[in-house]
């Protein structure tokens, strides 16, 4: 069951906090995840940070945003490949990406009703720059998030 985009958009959008928070977690090694529990800042929904690096590549760094563990709000990939649907959009924004394929890129997935994570759009650069150190990715996605009170991490992913 999919949720409605409108539901989607505000759980992206809920103030989220991290569980345990006196915890440092360290970041994973190569091809493993490290997940994290985050709960919206009125405790009424909850929420899991996912960091995932590459095993072969180890310059692909992903990081997601996941509600009630399936569903995908957003996932922010770092030298990535993947392949839009060649369909109609269902979001007008997505038009210019039908088809779109990206070639070890970095770009993020957005939650689309009826396609998951399925739709994929180049950085946007109101939100995300372009940077050099993976880990500086990670501090903008979880802004984009909107964990107001992001985990502490140890360690690298470079």
């Amino acid at each position: 069951m999919d949720l409605f985009q409108t539901d989607a958009d505000r759980l992206l959008a809920l103030p989220k906090i991290h569980v345990g928070s006196d915890k440092t977690y360290l970041l994973p090694k190569d091809g493993k995840t490290l997940e994290i529990e985050l709960m919206s800042e009125d405790q009424s929904e909850s929420f899991i940070l996912n960091i995932w690096r590459g095993t072969i590549r180890l310059d692909k760094t992903t990081y997601g945003t996941r509600y009630k563990k399936i569903y995908i709000l957003s996932r922010l990939d770092i030298n990535g490949y993947h392949t839009n649907p060649d369909v109609e959009p269902p979001l007008d924004f997505l038009r210019p990406y039908v088809g779109r394929r990206f070639n070890a890129e970095t770009h993020v997935h957005i939650y689309t009703e009826g396609f998951n994570d399925k739709w994929a759009v180049p950085l946007p650069h109101s939100i995300l720059k372009e940077v050099s150190v993976p880990q500086d990715y990670l501090v903008q996605f979880m802004r984009y998030c909107n964990i107001i009170e992001p985990p502490t991490f140890q360690g690298t992913l470079v």
